[in-house]
This record gives structure tokens, C-alpha cells and sequence, in this order.
């Protein structure tokens, strides 16, 4: 199964100034599975200003690809953090949103 890992400081030559968290692994297809919720979340409040007039459970969006999601993401400029701690997969920005993985 296809992965991530998040190489920063791997090849400096430098101290890093505080201690790291060891590397984490998280299979790519419990991310993946997630990316809906995690973008429902984000667009809440924008899917209800959208929607008016209309109960919620009338209007109900398809599900978006993992493609939609990541691409949302990007334009929002919001990165996506896993503390392998509390399994939490989370965005950064002024008003983080997490889920649990």
C-alpha cells in the first residue's frame, strides 16, 4: 500500500533544535476514506449558507473524490497534520478541524 513520510531534516546537517516525534505510518487508504468527512467538515458552514430554504437532509452533495478534496485543500492553503497519539489526522489554519483516523 502506497504511503507518506514526511523526510524534513533527514539529510541536514544540523541539530534540530527541539526533539522531533518518531516517523509515523499511516496506511494511504485510511486517509483516503476519511477525505469525505474531513471536506463535509470544512464546507459545513458554506454548504449552509448555500442552502436556504431547504432542509439539509433534502439537500444532500455527492461525496467528493479524493482529488476534489486534496484540491480544496490546496486552494485553502491547509495542510494536514497526524498525531499518532491521539490518531487524529488535522488541518492547520485559524479554525482547524480533526478527525479521527
Amino acid at each position: 500500500m502506497p504511503g507518506y513520510r514526511c523526510r524534513h531534516g533527514h539529510a541536514s546537517a544540523k541539530n534540530p533544535a527541539a526533539p522531533r516525534p518518531k516517523n509515523a505510518y499511516l496506511r494511504e487508504d485510511r486517509v483516503l476514506a476519511k477525505l469525505p468527512l474531513l471536506h463535509h467538515v470544512l464546507t459545513a458552514a458554506e454548504l449552509a449558507a448555500v442552502i436556504t430554504g431547504a432542509s439539509a437532509s433534502a439537500a444532500r452533495p455527492v461525496a467528493p473524490s479524493p482529488e476534489e478534496v486534496i484540491n480544496h485543500l490546496r486552494a485553502s492553503a491547509l495542510v494536514l497534520r497526524y498525531d499518532p497519539r491521539t490518531r487524529t489526522l488535522e488541518t492547520g489554519g485559524e479554525h482547524p478541524v480533526r478527525i479521527t483516523i
